[in-house]
């Protein structure tokens, strides 16, 4: 076997080992703050996930939970490091399709593979690893069709695209892109009728089947599992759910401006030694690709023009899509300036070009390692391999809390972990944990909580700024007063009185 038949097959591999071994090595052993105590507990309890439900990424957890390895939320963990390392792979194949060199597909995967927020995302239970393994695996799909003209890959897209569409429904901002590749690829090549009304139909009826996943929802629902977020069993509701119509008012134009500049922010805390490249190979995809630099630059434009408008907290996470393409843009512009560089020194250039390869692996590398070095801490840090703060949290809570009390939080990091306990681990089953935050916006908490306690009487009064919840039934109310940074390093069966009231709870 020769060198070149040698990376064609293992090369890809090599690339998916790397990258997965390293995820693992810094992977969160438990739950993190965040979603992902309450996403782990939907998938544990094949429940309702806040919206919009993630179906696919519940089914596919709960597959992972019976790896026989570590905690329930280490498993999903796993999941989301799988999911990652598969999309760094299929990048590689993406950007060889497109340029027909391996030196150029390996560093587009390791560049991505590397890159800040897909790392963060791999190493604890979220949905945006997932996301970015159907957005990357919908790109290559058509690349091979437009290779081959066959309809057998439209139809997979379309498939694939309906089944992605049930783990994040961001997927959708990638359509326009994809449509304007189809049509243009077709006129492009002056093909008559290679789409015909035929085709069309079976194109909707596979996406339908993908998207279908979704009537998991309303059959759940009716189930009332532990976790049944939004109670999606009537159409309204399950409308609701999936399009998320309770969070509308983050969508705030007004702060667009801003927004854009904190996305470059985000953008250079990808790629702090590589970007420059991105540009190089933007300007080689121009020359060489003008119909693949429109798809992935739509797909860019797009979801950045999503996201400024969108003012949550933990948005970084939806520029993935962004970084993936930038990805691509960073190894073809790698490749392309060894290239040039190789053309000058030509008497030389076989000394001069490995050199090259080995200084430009280097800098990728070394990209890595300083994301490494300055993310550190509970919140933004790349190695969570140590990152305890949240299980120590909810087992402290639980160990404190009195019997059959009842634990009120207005946040996902005071609310999450201690589901995470009771719908996975079992435990403290008599304590009520209550998300005071939405029960005055969502009737569908208030109806379940009541159902669900009858013997409690809850009666909810007030306004969303002075909520008062009663209980009929004696129980000291706690109400979580959590900072993250002040538990870090706490033990919750070494913390005393004193630290129990000043960093997590106090009786109201």
């Amino acid at each position: 076997m020769d060198y070149k038949e040698f990376t064609g097959k293992f090369l890809p591999l090599i690339i998916l080992f790397t990258s997965f071994s390293t995820y693992l090595l810094t992977m969160a052993p438990s739950i993190y703050w965040g979603d992902s105590p309450e996403l782990v507990s939907a998938a544990y309890t094949m429940g309702i996930a806040h919206p919009s439900g993630y179906p696919l990424y519940v089914l596919f957890g709960k597959l992972f939970t019976v790896i026989p390895i570590g905690t329930i939320a280490y498993r999903l963990n796993i999941m989301s490091a799988f999911f990652a390392s598969f999309a760094v792979m299929l990048l590689y194949f993406v950007a060889l399709k497109i340029t027909k060199s391996r030196l150029a597909a390996l560093f587009s995967s390791l560049t991505l593979g590397f890159s800040y927020t897909l790392w963060t995302q791999a190493t604890i239970a979220e949905v945006y690893t997932l996301n970015a393994f159907f957005l990357v695996a919908l790109i290559l799909i058509l690349l091979k069709w437009a290779e081959t003209m066959k309809q057998r890959y439209l139809y997979a897209f379309s498939f694939v695209f309906g089944l992605g569409l049930t783990n994040h429904l961001t997927l959708i901002l990638a359509l326009p892109a994809f449509a304007f590749f189809i049509i243009g690829h077709i006129r492009k090549l002056q093909v008559q009728k290679v789409i015909q009304l035929r085709s069309i139909l079976i194109m909707l009826i596979f996406f339908v089947i993908g998207i279908s996943l979704y009537i998991y929802l309303p059959l759940r629902a009716a189930q009332n599992p532990f976790i049944n977020w939004g109670n999606p069993i009537s159409l309204k509701f399950f409308i609701n759910h999936v399009l998320g119509t309770g969070y509308g008012h983050y969508f705030v134009p007004q702060y667009a401006l801003l927004n854009f500049a904190k996305a470059f922010v985000y953008l250079l805390m990808q790629f702090p030694l590589t970007l420059p490249f991105a540009f190089i190979g933007i300007k080689a995809l121009a020359v060489r690709h003008k119909t693949i630099l429109a798809l992935v630059s739509l797909i860019t434009l797009f979801n950045i023009t999503y996201n400024i408008i969108y003012n949550i907290q933990d948005i970084i996470v939806y520029y993935i899509p962004t970084y993936i393409i930038f990805s691509l843009f960073i190894g073809v512009g790698l490749w392309h300036s060894l290239l040039l560089i190789n053309a000058k020194f030509y008497a030389i250039r076989k000394y001069i070009y490995y050199a090259l390869v080995t200084a430009t692996l280097l800098l990728v590398v070394s990209n890595a390692f300083l994301l490494f070095f300055i993310f550190k801490g509970e919140q933004g840090d790349i190695d969570r391999s140590e990152s305890r703060a949240a299980d120590n949290y909810a087992k402290f809570m639980l160990a404190y809390a009195k019997p059959n009390s009842i634990i009120t939080g207005d946040s996902d990091n005071s609310v999450f972990p201690l589901i995470y306990y009771q719908a996975v681990e079992g435990k403290r089953k008599d304590l009520i944990v209550l998300y005071k935050g939405i029960l005055t916006e969502s009737a569908w908490y208030a109806d379940q909580l009541k159902q669900r306690y009858p013997e409690r009487n809850l009666i909810i009064e007030g306004s969303k700024e002075n909520i008062s919840v009663v209980f009929n039934v004696p129980s000291i109310l706690y109400d979580v007063l959590i900072d993250p940074s002040l538990v870090e390093t706490f033990n919750a069966t070494l913390v005393n009185e004193y630290q129990a009231s000043k960093i997590t709870a106090t009786p109201a």
